[in-house]
């Protein structure tokens, strides 16, 4: 019965404590940290030189992606208030009320009760 508890120097007694040895006996060379110097200086080289446009509101650069999408924004206003212009304000009524007809009168609030 007391061989079947384990002991704390008896069941770990062969552990080998340490690093862990790899065969062959190389050891593993550490990579040594580039300098944020020559990150930086790699950056630069790495990125062509574009002109910027900026944010009014706030001096920052603005990318390839925004400049597009503010031009894209741009001509969808345009567009859209062109639409607008071109029905006056009867039209637009003449319109509604024709789309409102062709709804089915489900929705509508039944009268309950007598009157």
């Amino acid at each position: 019965m007391s061989s079947d508890k384990p002991t704390s120097s008896g069941n770990y007694g062969a552990v080998m404590k340490g690093s862990l040895k790899l065969k062959g006996g190389a050891s593993v060379k550490k990579k040594k940290k580039k300098r944020e110097e020559e990150q930086q200086a790699a950056m630069h080289i790495e990125q062509p030189e574009v002109p910027q446009a900026y944010d009014e509101d706030h001096g920052i650069p603005k990318t390839l992606a925004e400049r597009k999408f503010e031009v894209a924004k741009a001509r969808r206003e345009a567009e859209a208030l062109e639409r607008e212009l071109k029905l006056t304000h009867r039209e637009k009524m003449e319109r509604f009320n024709e789309h409102l007809s062709k709804l089915s009168e489900h929705f509508d609030i039944p009268k309950v009760g007598p009157g």
